[in-house]
């Protein structure tokens, strides 16, 4: 979707961002890294529930609202969705981290970094293309519905995660297509 090619999942970068994830689960703040040289987005929450992946990577593609695409130009306000569909971003890491409070943190961190440069090259409209199956690891997500305009982040997960995800139905409501997931471990 997009027309983004899959993010590649970088060791290197998963490290930096659990560092970073650990790092705002010990202050119990979000904040940007303004250290950084990567293109990050950060989500947090209180809610119990395991499918904290999901809801991060929910809220910053619906940050799509925020976009126009016939101007092409980013705002504070989408900079979650434009850095998640970044065409120039090669490699992503992905860091989870669980404050004394209970507050899940999530970091993705993105190499190059998007939001720089050339949004009406970097942040196509959807181009269709839907990907049915996807893998999942060490975070147990729960049954959900979610957007599926989401592969590019998650085919670049799929090597580290120990989940499978279905599509077990599909309709369309307005520009997005929607549906009920089922997740099911991974058997080795």
């Amino acid at each position: 979707m997009h027309a983004a090619t899959p993010l590649q999942l970088s060791l290197d970068l998963t490290n930096k961002a659990e560092l970073w994830a650990t790092q705002l689960a010990n202050e119990d703040k979000e904040k940007i890294d303004v250290n950084s040289k990567y293109g990050q987005n950060i989500f947090s929450t209180k809610q119990t529930s395991n499918d904290a992946v999901t809801q991060s990577v929910q809220s910053w593609y619906n940050a799509i609202r925020f976009y126009d695409f016939h101007s092409a130009k980013g705002s504070l306000k989408s900079a979650y969705f434009t850095q998640l569909v970044w065409a120039g971003s090669k490699e992503v890491g992905i860091g989870k981290a669980k404050s004394a409070s209970g507050k899940t943190y999530i970091v993705a961190l993105f190499d190059p970094p998007g939001n720089k440069g050339n949004y009406l090259h970097n942040v196509l409209p959807v181009t269709g293309k839907i990907y049915n199956t996807f893998n999942f690891d060490r975070f147990n997500v729960a049954q959900t519905r979610i957007l599926i305009l989401l592969d590019r982040l998650f085919a670049a997960v799929s090597h580290q995660l120990g989940f499978v995800l279905t599509f077990v139905d599909r309709k369309s409501i307005g520009s997005c297509i929607v549906g009920t997931w089922s997740f099911k471990p991974c058997i080795a």
